[in-house]
């Protein structure tokens, strides 16, 4: 797992590019302390290099999370700790890629409804539009 991260933060320049500015990083909703949920974006160069990320640091699966995305598109998954080949419960392509749904959450107009693992990191990143 500690390699996949290091290649991702490597590969990805939203990860480490802006680490010390403002403008690599914007909350999504980091009040949800009901659902032990945090989520926010590390932001690149360009909306396309954008990684949203999502914290659960509950003990329950959380089927049908909404969460407001910046952009419609359709989503893919780039990490999850909870994937099998970590020793986690999810399977590996449980939801590679999903498409955004007009549907407003935290004040964006798309979102994604998302299966959630316990105890998990996942990081998404919009396709790249052709």
């Amino acid at each position: 797992m500690v390699r996949e991260l290091n290649a991702l933060y490597r590969d990805e320049g939203a990860l480490h590019r802006y680490d010390c500015e403002a403008k690599g990083f914007e909350w999504i909703d980091e009040l949800d302390y009901q659902s032990n949920l945090i989520s926010f974006l590390r932001k690149g160069d360009e909306s396309d290099d954008d990684i949203l990320i999502v914290c659960h640091f509950a003990d329950t699966l959380r089927e049908g999370y909404r969460i407001g995305v910046p952009e419609a598109g359709e989503y893919e998954t780039i990490f999850s700790s909870q994937w099998k080949r970590f020793g986690g419960w999810d399977e590996v392509d449980a939801y590679p890629t999903l498409q955004s749904e007009p549907v407003e959450v935290h004040g964006r107009k798309h979102s994604l409804s998302l299966r959630l693992p316990p105890l998990s990191v996942l990081f998404m990143k919009r396709k790249y539009s052709q």
